[in-house]
């Protein structure tokens, strides 16, 4: 699975392109860890929690200018993820 960030082609795995898909989807919303968690693995996964912040991590470092700073795929703390909305290209 691929995608391009700014042109550049980035290698996704089935599962961080699942993530991603969700998250993209439903942009600019926050999205429960639970709710991922279902849509990721399936409706039988508990205690997949760690995986979630694991392949977010994984997302993080493929996607974002800075992982330690992100600013596509933000933590809502205590809530869950949202895939930021990006602006719109200004004009000149």
């Amino acid at each position: 699975m691929t995608v391009r960030n700014n042109g550049r082609i980035i290698d996704l795995s089935p599962t961080e392109f699942r993530l991603l898909s969700v998250l993209f989807e439903r942009r600019g919303w926050v999205i429960g860890h639970d709710e991922l968690v279902h849509r990721v693995w399936g409706p039988n996964a508990v205690g997949y929690k760690d995986n979630l912040k694991l392949y977010v991590w994984y997302l993080r470092r493929k996607i974002e200018e800075d992982p330690s700073d992100p600013k596509l795929i933000v933590t809502r703390h205590g809530l869950g993820y949202m895939f930021a909305r990006m602006a719109a290209p200004s004009r000149p």
